[in-house]
């Protein structure tokens, strides 16, 4: 069975599993308070200098409304314990989702780096298998080094503790997700998670995007604010985010969270941040190189998006059966989701007076995956080497926005 019939069939399996899950309808967070629980408990009460631990993306995070009506934005630069800008721009990197071709950004980034053309990142994002490289990306260094060691780690073998072939009838995904847990669990350990801290502490700022299965929405963690906090269970907590962003619903199982309202426990159920956003990044309507000079820097922001896949969709004859007609359907809407988000932000960083710049995997990389491989080593790291060439050659940037569109260039090379 090939991989996107794979995804096919989990994703039309999820009625069917919905009723074997040992957690409860009667546990779930409801219409009325979905919104209003938090993580922790009694809840904090949010400030302009005291972050939310999370926030749903498709609104205004409440510090930064209160920083916009109130027109307090000066005030709120001076304050140590918010986001600065680390180095002369103001730098952000966009990770999308992509699965095994996460692989592509890890050499893109290791190529950067190798190459002495590493930005310094202010904020970095990411979903999905963007999720799992973005703590390295986060806090640069020799990290880069150790994201090529786990990206290309990933393998069936491990990762992969595949169910009977009735797991429908009485599981919530096919594959028990253990071993992947275990994984992360041994990938973001305790040492790694105090230098996210660290890295927050200077100002910058880690976020990673999920899926609020119930509602359907984005929920943007902030993860280097929740790593640098003295909630008891932290490191459990950012392991179940990226365990959640990477998890397709129905072949890794969902994410179980709990949070509080008025004293009473409740759950919440998170799935693939790609379900909402291929890529995410917000600039909430702030001039970003007005802001760049309240902090003293005067050269224009720069908006990095890595794409760990194509941008179109390749043309192949689709027998008329349900799960080819399935599998096609899927397949496009992945590559439309992915487009639009990749043209909104380019919307958005031109609105906000940033430069876009975007990678992805061109037509000249030809070499296919197995069908019958979840993680085709080989295919992985042939695609790594493919990305850090182009970062090492200089013919990474693909395409840059100019008169309002996301256009193809020749070569562009990074500022």
């Amino acid at each position: 069975m090939n991989k996107m019939n794979s995804l096919t069939i989990t994703l039309l399996s999820v009625l069917l599993v919905a009723c074997s899950s040992t957690h409860s309808i009667d546990k779930r967070v409801t219409e009325s308070n979905y919104e209003s629980v938090s993580i922790v408990t009694p809840p904090k009460i949010d400030s302009i200098y005291d972050e939310p631990y999370r926030f749903f993306g498709d609104e205004t995070p409440k510090f930064l409304q209160d920083v916009k009506d109130n027109h307090n934005i000066n005030d709120l630069v001076k304050n140590e314990n918010v986001a600065h800008i680390i180095g002369d721009q103001y730098n952000v990197l966009v990770l999308s989702g992509g699965g095994e071709r996460g692989s592509y950004g890890a050499g893109v980034l290791n190529g950067l780096y190798d190459n002495g053309k590493l930005p310094e990142f202010s904020l970095v994002t990411g979903v999905s298998t963007g999720a799992l490289t973005a703590p390295f990306a986060f806090i640069g260094g020799e990290y880069i080094h150790k994201l090529k060691d786990a990206m290309l780690a990933l393998n069936d073998h491990d990762m992969l503790d595949k169910r009977g072939f009735l797991w429908p009838a009485y599981s919530n995904s096919m594959v028990e997700g253990d071993k992947f847990y275990q994984f992360i669990v041994e990938t973001y350990d305790d040492e790694m998670i105090e230098a996210i801290a660290q890295e927050y502490r200077k100002g910058k700022r880690l976020q990673i995007g999920t899926t609020h299965f119930d509602s359907g929405r984005q929920m943007v963690w902030n993860i280097g604010r929740i790593a640098d906090s003295d909630i008891p269970n932290k490191s459990e907590i950012i392991h179940k985010v990226l365990m959640a962003s990477s998890s397709i619903p129905g072949f890794f199982p969902p994410q179980y969270f709990t949070v509080y309202s008025n004293g009473k426990k409740y759950e919440e159920m998170h799935v693939d941040g790609g379900l909402s956003h291929q890529l995410f990044f917000n600039s909430y309507g702030f001039d970003l190189k007005e802001i760049s000079a309240i902090y003293g820097v005067t050269e224009t922001p720069n908006i990095y998006v890595i794409r760990n896949g194509y941008l179109k969709n390749n043309f192949k004859q689709v027998d008329d059966g349900i799960l080819s007609l399935s599998e096609r359907s899927v397949d496009n809407l992945i590559f439309s989701q992915t487009r639009g988000d990749l043209y909104k932000e380019a919307y958005i960083t031109r609105k906000s007076n940033a430069n876009t710049y975007a990678s992805y995997i061109e037509e000249d990389f030809e070499y296919k995956p197995s069908d019958e491989l979840f993680f085709d080593q080989v295919y992985m790291k042939k695609l790594y080497e493919y990305g850090y060439q182009k970062a090492k050659n200089n013919q990474l940037w693909s395409a840059s926005l100019e008169n309002g569109n996301l256009i193809k260039v020749k070569s562009k090379k990074i500022p």
